[in-house]
């Protein structure tokens, strides 16, 4: 998992397996990749999960000529996991190389299974702030 190191000043998260269940260890490395120098007060993991729903329903009244098709969106959100675990402080300029730092922490128990369905779509992202 994870990019080969790039052009530009870049993150990414390398994990020893490609899907976790609830209540698994998660371990990994933070692959940090700098091509110009840059300034930073402290390097965070942070893993964020989320459930969204999303359907519609469509209801006909009406008759003949007169009959009108209403369609009716629905959807939500619900935050499940929001954790942050610090890698290192460092106030200190950091030179062009890559940088690595291991990450490891519990999932929670009773977290839902991932999964899509039509073009719901999944993923992870990393940032850079």
């Amino acid at each position: 998992m994870g990019a080969g190191f790039s052009k530009s000043n870049s993150v990414w998260l390398q994990t020893d397996k490609p899907v976790y269940h609830d209540g698994e260890f998660v371990q990994g490395l933070v692959c940090l990749n700098i091509v110009k120098p840059v300034t930073i007060t402290s390097i965070d993991c942070q893993l964020q999960g989320h459930e969204r729903t999303y359907w519609t329903e469509t209801h006909e009244t009406g008759t003949g000529s007169h009959r009108r098709t209403h369609t009716e969106h629905h959807g939500g959100m619900v935050q499940l996991l929001n954790v942050t675990h610090p890698l290192a402080l460092l106030r200190s300029d950091l030179e062009p190389g890559q940088y690595q730092w291991q990450v490891a922490f519990g999932l929670p128990q009773g977290l839902p299974s991932s999964f899509k369905v039509g073009s719901a779509s999944e993923g992870a992202e990393v940032t850079c702030e």
